[in-house]
């Protein structure tokens, strides 16, 4: 096996042997006894278009390149008025029925890929016969530039790379793996946003896990065909053979050990014997990224990481996270038992401008799952419901009776108002405020209907708003005058909401759901996303809002939004802003910020647990924030360390 891949590989560096063309117009060379063991066959054929021409809704700007399914152009969309970038199939392509159905099922799958490190599919469609996609057209440069280039630190090149492994590990999570992963493929656009590109090999599997690294639904059909680049492709995919999500992984290694030392480790040592290491070869590569590196150029699928999840993982830890001191001695890390009851501050992020403490509790009644918490205004008081009954915080957990009739295990949503009440609402209708002195007031809609009720606003002026879903429909109830419910159907299910200083309330939901009204009035705006939206707050004159996968999006004050990139795999699940800033907590118990330039950054270490963080709170120089399991997280600047609590 390996004296044939070391022929394979081989060939595709012989200097002597026939030229070709790649899909990013590199000159390579070829021998002609490679062609069998590749697929598509290594040419091109023209489409017949040409600068000017309207093909369809579209018109032809100009041709962007050469791709293993088709040309790529960029070509101006008469009807919405923008760029996209245009890919029209190849005459030879367009023969195969069965090869344009798959091609047809696989876009359709990766259209629904929204991430913000992937690039987004727009249109999918025929003109005169002749399959098309047109997709999100960049402003940039492949990674293919940057190879090697010593203006760029290893830092950023790092981060670049970090971010394709997220849009890779979010592809495999909806079931898709790219197979053709190289510099080429990997573009960081004129705003320093990194995006995987060109899923027309992409394959899909039979099923998407999160960590399913190792599942062997993760394969191709194509079974004796190489399909990719021959250069960058996995032992296993160059055989021809079963692949899964770990081929991408090996892909991704070869593209950062080329991006930083400046060349294809394999052009020398084609099964990658006695390759030089990373951080041997390139100063300032520490040697955990060495190893992280050589762990996924293991020729073993094995022997990589199960799944692009934990390379993830890995990475965000090794440039994050500071190393140990070198006077520290090495303490073996704490089983699980003991990381569950400890309470002691792990070391700060590297490069954090904050401390931070993570405090688990101890009362045996409140391990069970927090469903809701709330913050009061001033951030002292937690108001929190579980499976086990409500719990208010201040200094310490206090177990509270909850008045007859009103079930904490059906609580959603809560919100602190001005007078230090707690309003709360959820499954099965319940909406109620309960007073400080233990009293509550119940609300019910007017008409004996079924909501379930997910978010809840309060305003300056105590109108009280609570959103969700009445069976397959979207709900928004109004408090009224009389103590009711007054309900008004949206067309799409909702979760949270907000109001913004002109009045309007925006509201997000499953699917990426955005809506905005006033009054009676309800206007869905642009879906950017297909991943649930959980949280939205007030940001400056617009709003953001944070959901599953990591996803964050942008609206702006005339209601556009776009989608931000946030630097972590795990799905938001609260949120809160500053006047500037935005924080967001995560089902992985971490804190992400988010900066008035829109870049996204972790900031709190890992805990070596993972609670999910279901309300957070910021306001000066204090972070705070309380998770599912009644663990708690608080952050202060260092210089305000002193201050009282």
């Amino acid at each position: 096996m390996d004296e044939r891949l070391r022929q394979l590989i081989g060939l595709v560096f012989e200097p002597t042997s026939t030229t070709g063309t790649d899909q990013n117009g590199t000159h390579v060379q070829l021998l002609p006894g490679l062609a069998p063991h590749l697929n598509p066959p290594w040419y091109f054929s023209d489409v017949g278009l040409r600068v000017g021409d309207t093909f369809g809704r579209y018109t032809i700007v100009e041709a962007l390149g050469m791709g293993g399914m088709g040309q790529i152009f960029r070509a101006l969309d008469n009807v919405l008025e923008r760029n996209v970038a245009l890919k029209v199939i190849r005459p030879d392509r367009v023969a195969s029925e069965e090869l344009l159905a798959r091609f047809f099922r696989e876009a359709r799958l990766a259209a629904k890929l929204t991430h913000a490190n992937t690039l987004q599919i727009y249109d999918l469609g025929e003109v005169g016969g002749t399959p098309f996609i047109a997709m999100e057209h960049i402003q940039g440069q492949s990674l293919t530039a940057y190879c090697g280039r010593t203006d760029v630190s290893v830092e950023r090149k790092l981060h670049w790379m970090l971010d394709a492994a997220r849009g890779l590990a979010a592809a495999h999570r909806h079931g898709l793996i790219h197979r053709d992963v190289k510099p080429g493929n990997i573009m960081v656009t004129d705003e320093n946003v990194v995006k995987v590109v060109d899923f027309g090999l992409a394959k899909r599997a039979a099923t998407s896990s999160r960590r399913g690294g190792k599942d062997k639904n993760f394969q191709t059909a194509d079974v004796g065909y190489a399909l990719g680049t021959p250069a960058w492709m996995s032992p296993e995919q160059l055989e021809g053979a079963e692949i899964d999500a770990r081929a991408d992984q090996f892909a991704w290694g070869l593209t950062t050990y080329a991006l930083i030392a400046g060349k294809n480790p394999r052009v020398h040592d084609p099964l990658l014997i006695s390759v030089s290491p990373l951080d041997a070869r390139v100063r300032g590569v520490g040697r955990t990224i060495g190893s992280l590196v050589e762990k996924t150029l293991s020729m073993d699928p094995e022997a990589r990481y199960p799944s692009m999840d934990d390379l993830v993982l890995v990475l965000e830890r090794a440039l994050f996270d500071p190393p140990a001191p070198a006077t520290e001695r090495h303490v073996a890390p704490p089983t699980a038992r003991q990381r569950a009851t400890t309470t002691q501050p792990p070391p700060a992020a590297a490069g954090a401008k904050a401390k931070w403490r993570f405090e688990r509790s101890e009362d045996p009644w409140t391990h069970a799952p927090f469903h809701a918490a709330a913050f009061s205004h001033d951030g002292r008081r937690i108001a929190a419901f579980g499976q086990n009954g409500m719990a208010i915080h201040q200094g310490k957990w206090r177990e509270l009776t909850l008045p007859p009739r009103l079930r904490a295990a059906n609580i959603r949503c809560a919100r602190f108002a001005a007078d230090g009440s707690v309003v709360v609402g959820g499954t099965t209708g319940l909406a109620a405020r309960i007073l400080p002195s233990g009293d509550s007031e119940r609300w019910h809609p007017k008409k004996n209907e079924l909501v379930s009720l997910h978010g809840v606003e309060i305003t300056t002026e105590g109108q009280i708003t609570f959103v969700g879903q009445s069976g397959a429909a979207g709900v928004i109830a109004r408090v009224g005058s009389t103590g009711t419910l007054e309900l008004m159907e949206s067309p799409v299910a909702l979760t949270a909401l907000v109001t913004l200083a002109s009045g309007a309330t925006l509201a997000c939901g499953p699917g990426g759901a955005m809506v905005m009204f006033q009054g009676t009035k309800l206007t869905i705006l642009e879906k950017v996303t297909e991943v649930d939206l959980t949280a939205i707050a007030r940001l400056g004159v617009g709003a953001v809002a944070v959901g599953a996968d990591g996803v964050a999006v942008r609206i702006d004050a005339t209601f556009g939004c776009r989608l931000e990139n946030v630097r972590t795999t795990s799905s938001l699940s609260a949120l809160c802003t500053t006047e500037v800033d935005a924080w967001a907590g995560s089902t992985l118990g971490r804190i992400m910020k988010r900066d008035r330039a829109g870049v996204w950054k972790r900031m709190a270490p890992d805990w070596g647990v993972e609670p999910r963080v279901v309300a957070v709170w910021a306001k000066g120089v204090r972070i705070r924030a309380v998770c599912a399991d009644a663990s708690r997280i608080e952050g202060w600047k260092k210089d305000a360390a002193a201050q009282s609590t």
